[in-house]
C-alpha cells in the first residue's frame, strides 16, 4: 500500500538532505511549489512514487540522489544545472574553476538584499501616495511626463516592502519642479533602479 508523505516527514527529509550537502548549500528548499523543493521533489515522484511508505530519511536519500544527478549533468553535460546554491559543492566549483566559467547561478548571501522594514504608519504612506496622485492629476492629458509619472506611483503603491512613500514623494516634487520633463522623467526611473537593487 502507498501513502503520499506528509508536509512534516517531507520537512524532515529537507533537513536530513541539507545535512548531507554540507558544505555545500542549496537556496530555499522549502516545498512550496517553487525552486529547488519543487525539484526535488518532482524527481521523487518521476522516479520512486506509488512504492511503499518512505521513512524521511529514506527519502532524503532519494533527494539526494536528485542533487547529485543534477549536478552531474550539468558537468558532464554542459547544461546548466536547475537548482540555485547558496554554497557550491565542491564538484561543480571545481568545474566552473576548470572551464574558467564564474559561478552562472550562484546566490551569495551578500546578494539577497534584505527587506526594507517601513517606519511609516499605513496613513501617511496612504497620504504620500494621494499627494503623488494630485501631481499626476495636475498634469492633463496630453503631458509627456503623464505614463512614467502613473508607472511609478504604481510600483511605490503596489511595493510597500521595497519604496519609502515619504522619499517617492520628495523624488515626484524634484521631477515636477524640472523644467525638462526628461529629467524629470530620468528622476523617476533613476529612483525606481536605485530602490529595486
Amino acid at each position: 500500500m502507498s501513502t503520499n508523505p506528509t508536509q512534516a516527514e517531507l520537512n524532515k527529509a529537507f533537513e536530513s538532505l541539507e545535512k548531507m550537502l554540507l558544505p555545500a548549500k542549496l537556496a530555499s528548499t522549502g516545498i512550496d511549489g517553487r525552486g529547488n523543493g519543487f525539484r526535488i521533489v518532482e524527481h521523487y515522484a518521476k522516479n520512486y512514487k506509488g512504492r511503499e511508505a518512505m521513512t524521511p530519511d529514506a527519502m532524503a536519500k532519494i533527494f539526494y540522489e536528485a542533487v547529485a544527478e543534477d549536478v552531474t549533468q550539468e558537468v558532464n553535460g554542459g547544461q546548466k544545472g536547475s537548482l540555485v546554491w547558496l554554497v557550491l559543492p565542491k564538484k561543480l566549483a571545481a568545474h566552473y574553476q576548470n572551464i574558467g566559467k564564474e559561478t552562472i547561478h550562484h546566490v551569495s548571501e551578500s546578494a539577497v538584499k534584505p527587506k526594507r522594514v517601513s517606519t511609516e504608519s499605513s496613513e501617511q504612506r496612504r497620504e504620500n501616495i494621494l499627494q503623488m496622485e494630485r501631481f499626476y492629476d495636475a498634469l492633463g492629458y496630453i503631458s509627456p511626463r503623464g505614463s512614467a509619472l502613473r508607472g511609478f506611483i504604481n510600483e511605490v503603491s503596489e511595493n510597500p516592502a521595497v519604496f519609502d512613500s515619504a522619499e517617492a514623494l520628495k523624488v515626484v516634487k524634484q521631477s515636477q519642479a524640472e523644467q525638462d520633463w526628461r529629467v524629470g522623467v530620468h528622476k523617476l526611473q533613476e529612483h525606481l533602479a536605485k530602490e529595486r537593487a
